[in-house]
């Protein structure tokens, strides 16, 4: 199930590349250190320190099996909503961080909930990845230099954004960065 999610994640990118990669009308472009690639590697990592299997904390089989249906269940889900949300941005997606003359604001569903949630889907999975493997250095990893990856490259999006839109201040007010706002 997993390499299934996987595969089809992977599709998605490379179908976000092919059909989103080449906009000619881009207005503005800051090339960003967290991109495609240097993620990929990342995750080449953590499936070589998974694979491994050193560093693992103990955790008792019936919890293990608990924690393993639960894992399923939520890479799929999380894999559909990633691929949909991908195609949701459409022409506004971009491995650096682009803003296009013809760039919209997206802020209806998935992003009336979070600002991120293609990012939000991702830390969210490794930080199941982690559970279900139990490594140590993988949670350190997703601590450590993933999640800030992932809130470096959020805010250098915020900063172009909120120089093309205005209204993307009061939208940061309403809707938080990768985590729904409860109140």
């Amino acid at each position: 199930m997993v390499w299934l999610c996987s595969s089809a994640l992977i599709v998605s990118v490379i179908a976000d590349f092919l059909l989103y990669q080449e906009n000619d009308n881009t207005k503005k472009v800051k090339k960003s250190k967290v991109a495609t690639w240097n993620m990929s590697l990342l995750f080449f990592v953590i499936y070589l320190l998974i694979i491994s299997n050193t560093w693992k904390l103990y955790i008792p089989d019936n919890y293990k099996i608990i924690i393993i249906t639960i894992w399923i269940i939520l890479t799929i889900i999380w894999t559909i909503f990633n691929i949909i949300w991908r195609f949701y941005l459409s022409n506004n997606w971009a491995n650096h961080i682009k803003i296009y003359d013809n760039h919209s604001l997206v802020t209806s569903w998935p992003y009336k909930i979070v600002r991120h949630p293609l990012y939000a889907s991702l830390i969210w999975f490794w930080l199941w990845v982690w559970l279900v493997y139990s490594n140590i250095l993988v949670i350190v990893l997703i601590s450590f230099v993933f999640i800030p990856m992932m809130y470096y490259r959020a805010r250098q999006e915020e900063i172009l954004l909120s120089e093309r839109f205005k209204e993307y201040t009061d939208y940061k007010k309403k809707v938080w960065m990768f985590f729904p706002k409860i109140f």
